[in-house]
């Protein structure tokens, strides 16, 4: 880790970089070539999360730049060797040459005093940069399947960070293609999200009446962690990955009066306790979602579940009033209760790897 002056967070200190020392580099050995720049895609640096601890790997003076295609077969290796010889050795108090022990290992920022550096400044075209997030050429239009093979996660890494330039002029444009969902895939999204609420929320209570403590926590957790993505869906707000997961969620309008209340329903010390604390979120989610204006206004009153004594807000019925709200025929013949890709699974194998992208979206036309 190499803290020799006061943190700078990831994006503020690339961008110094670029316009101080890249900039001058790039256009004084190619003066004609045209260019964007920026930090994006993978990092906490791009969602603006990062700390001093972050720069123990995979984190510093890691800047991407992007190419036309013609471009760049040509260039890019030239300017990557140009700027190996060019380079000053540190910028700021950070070293500009990375390294690492094996493949499988982070890079890591180092001090080199001699020879050529091995920097981490990326060259792409568009669209091999988001095919390798996303699975996707940005030039062609997302269909809904498209969209929910995407996760959550690496649409913020194509849309967050900032771009420092945009010779290309295409950048930006592309990136608020993808800024967030049409309007009909998020309401079949936000109905799957509710479906998947309705079919566990009485079995926190039940687990619990049979004297199952455990049982009933873990499905308290998954709740939470529903409801918590269906704020994030209600605010039109990506999701990240779960380490950043929550401190997302504490930058939704929504968190200061619901925080609290997820926060008693994990911590309450028995079932009863929290299906009563569980039932203040449902009601509180209810009202939010009245306030969408997308369906008429709903109850936002709990009941007990066939008469037994578990709260339930009757979600499943929340999910068909949304689905009826849904016009796109190739939207409304979507598995009504799948959702994306971040719904129904939380592999993170499956979740990470782009390349998987194709055969995901497969699953929704059997």
């Amino acid at each position: 880790m190499f803290i020799v002056v006061e943190f700078i967070p990831g994006v503020k200190l690339t961008e110094s970089f670029y316009k101080e020392v890249l900039k001058d580099l790039i256009e004084d050995s190619f003066p004609d070539l045209q260019y964007s720049i920026g930090r994006v895609g993978q990092g906490s640096d791009v969602l603006g999360y990062d700390t001093e601890m972050s720069t123990d790997h995979g984190w510093g003076l890691w800047i991407e730049v992007f190419l036309n295609e013609s471009d760049f077969k040509e260039y890019s290796d030239s300017a990557k060797k140009m700027l190996s010889e060019r380079l000053p050795r540190s910028f700021q108090g950070y070293p500009t040459h990375f390294a690492r022990e094996t493949p499988e290992e982070s890079w890591v920022a180092q001090p080199k005093n001699d020879g050529p550096i091995n920097h981490r400044i990326e060259f792409y075209t568009i669209r091999s940069f988001f095919e390798s997030r996303i699975g996707f050429n940005p030039h062609e239009t997302p269909v809904p399947a498209d969209w929910l093979a995407f996760t959550e996660h690496s649409l913020l890494e194509v849309t967050g960070g900032k771009i420092f330039y945009d010779g290309l002029n295409q950048l930006h444009n592309i990136r608020e293609k993808f800024q967030y969902y049409p309007d009909e895939v998020w309401r079949y999204l936000l109905a799957a999200q509710w479906g998947r609420i309705g079919q566990e929320d009485h079995l926190m209570g039940r687990a619990g009446y049979v004297g199952d403590e455990i049982g009933s926590r873990i499905i308290a957790s998954r709740l939470v962690r529903d409801i918590m993505r269906l704020c994030f869906l209600m605010e039109k707000k990506y999701a990240p990955y779960p380490k950043w997961f929550g401190t997302a969620f504490k930058k939704l309008k929504v968190s200061n009066e619901m925080q609290p209340l997820l926060l008693e329903t994990l911590e309450a010390k028995n079932w009863k306790t929290r299906d009563l604390h569980w039932s203040h979120v449902c009601e509180l989610a209810v009202e939010y979602h009245n306030q969408l204006n997308i369906t008429e206004s709903i109850d936002a009153r709990v009941h007990s579940f066939h008469g037994r004594p578990f709260s339930s807000i009757g979600a499943d019925e929340i999910s068909n009033r949304i689905r009826e709200t849904i016009n796109d025929k190739e939207v409304r013949d979507l598995p009504s209760r799948l959702g994306s890709i971040d719904q129904f699974s939380d592999s993170t194998d499956l979740l990470s790897y782009a390349k998987l992208k194709k055969k995901i979206k497969n699953v929704y036309y059997q």
